[in-house]
């Protein structure tokens, strides 16, 4: 009978065993470097290390671009010329594997936007490397495809977060993000907000996760896009409308349709949308910059005023949500090589035809979360930096549940249809703690021979039974989740996520998360 006890216990410890290591890959938590660069910004940037040893350079996502764009070396530019640029040395690392010269897998936007002259600026020398990131040399992906640009004005390095595989001539690796999520991460996912220097709030990365802390739920959107192969992220926009020294809304005439990207920084609009920004806040286009460049008048007046621009886009026909950008949103300076003098503070606004783009300046006051598993994103206004921060998991598909069945192929189930909820997991993590812990009990009372277990007992039942003992080296397995983590992992259920009843769909789960550089999970 107590072989029978034992075995019952030891199976009830395994499927404990098998629940930690659907835990064991959590959001990985980016620390920005706590720096602000570009010459058209200044914008929040992570520490980003290429090759063996590794490069240091400082580097902003890219939630639309599959490779990693590090600036090349150009014989007209240093460090006077162009303040701030690092250029990658291919010869410096002893793990670069070169591929030859090639297009840049830019999106099909930015190609329309940027104009056929451009082209040469689109082409790249390819290779492959080792790439790090966060506030440590810790190696998160390997034999990654790396294109160095030699452009003057390409400072700021761009790591991309797209999902898929890539690689010139057939040779295809996968991107980092699909690399993290074979084991790294829960899954092809992650969260991002720019920041914003003119309030003093870094910007926020999370692999496989979201944080609470820094998004308004009740303003949140949830968007599909159109396909998993085609994973464009593509919102309507209903309206711009602009509170200055003179209102101005401008509202589109039929559809206009937008798409949300974080390597192009700023608001590619509609010529009729530009004049109404020209009419409210009195900007001014430079035809030979390119840009709008202001005038410390303007500057100093806009300041002042601090007007506020609400693009309103929309979920569905039933619901639209307005997204408020304040002036400090748009109070930017350029800087060498991007205009001639040492810098010149501009509005981040450019004009376009045809194609039109929600740039890093719209990441600065609302932050994004991609579901590649779901072919889905959300988008809600961002809260600055401050307080504690709560991140949260972004279950795969394979972890949700649907009329008590798993499935892989759930199309992004709200939590009520299907996803696994936080408090789904805190029970069952609550259950299996319980499970190991009433099973070590028993497996101890044994061999103590405590109460059941005693002599006595034994005389009155005599049966042969096989002693195993448990390893003086193992560990529970909450601990085995990790090198060294001694603490239960805490599951919380996110209340303030449901205050308008509609609950972000794709974006339940486990509180866990660790940060990156280091093998400790943070609850």
């Amino acid at each position: 009978m107590v072989s029978r006890v034992c075995n019952a216990v030891l199976f009830a410890l395994s499927i404990s065993a098998g629940y930690a290591q659907t835990l064991s890959s959590v959001p990985i938590v980016v620390a920005p470097s706590g720096e602000w660069s570009g010459s058209d910004g200044p914008w929040s940037t992570f520490n980003l290390g290429v090759g063996e040893p590794f490069q240091a350079f400082q580097g902003v996502p890219g939630i639309n671009l599959p490779i990693f764009l590090l600036p090349g070396p150009n014989d007209t530019c240093d460090d006077t010329t162009c303040p701030g640029r690092h250029a990658f040395r291919v010869e410096r690392s002893a793990s670069w594997l070169t591929a030859g010269l090639y297009d840049i897998p830019m999106p099909y936007f930015y190609l329309k936007i940027m104009g056929d002259e451009n082209h040469e600026y689109l082409r790249g020398a390819w290779g492959l490397d080792s790439v790090y990131l966060g506030n440590s040399a810790r190696d998160v992906s390997s034999e990654i495809y790396i294109a160095t640009l030699g452009d003057a004005d390409f400072i700021v390095s761009s790591f991309g977060l797209a999902s898929g595989a890539l690689g010139p001539s057939g040779a295809t690796k996968p991107t980092m993000l699909s690399l993290l999520s074979q084991g790294d991460i829960p899954g092809n996912s992650y969260s991002y907000t720019a920041g914003s220097a003119r309030r003093n709030s870094s910007g926020s990365l999370i692999l496989g996760g979201y944080d609470t802390s820094r998004f308004n739920p009740d303003t949140t959107i949830s968007l599909t896009m159109p396909n998993t192969h085609n994973t464009s992220l593509i919102v309507q926009v209903d309206s711009i409308a602009l509170s200055g020294p003179s209102q101005r809304v401008w509202t589109p005439e039929g559809e206009a349709w937008f798409n949300i990207d974080s390597t192009l920084t700023q608001m590619w609009l509609p010529l009729e949308a530009c004049k109404a920004f020209e009419d409210a806040f009195g900007i001014v286009w430079n035809e030979t910059a390119q840009l709008y460049l202001l005038n410390d008048t303007t500057r100093n007046n806009l300041q002042r005023l601090n007007p506020v621009v609400n693009i309103t886009i929309r979920e569905s026909e039933q619901r639209s949500v307005t997204f408020t950008l304040p002036y400090t949103a748009f109070d930017l300076t350029a800087t060498a090589p991007l205009v001639k003098e040492s810098s010149s503070p501009y509005f981040p606004l450019k004009r376009a035809s045809g194609l039109y783009v929600l740039g890093r300046v719209f990441l600065q006051e609302t932050y994004i979360s991609i579901d590649y598993d779901r072919a889905r994103f959300n988008i809600s206004q961002a809260y600055p930096q401050g307080g504690s921060t709560r991140v949260m998991t972004i279950l795969p598909p394979s972890n949700t549940i649907g009329n008590g069945t798993a499935s892989d192929t759930d199309s992004a189930p709200p939590p009520e249809n299907g996803a696994l909820s936080s408090s789904a997991i805190a029970g069952i993590a609550v259950s299996a703690a319980v499970i190991s812990a009433f099973g070590i009990g028993l497996l101890l009372a044994w061999n103590k021979q405590w109460g059941f277990f005693s002599r006595d007992a034994a005389k009155e039942e005599p049966e042969r039974t096989d002693k195993a003992e448990m390893s003086g080296e193992s560990k529970p397995w909450v601990e085995a989740m990790s090198n060294e983590r001694a603490e239960l992992v805490t599951t919380e259920q996110s209340q303030e996520m449901h205050s308008t009843g509609r609950p972000v769909a794709e974006l339940e789960g486990s509180s866990a998360y660790r940060e990156l550089g280091t093998d400790q999970l943070v609850a």
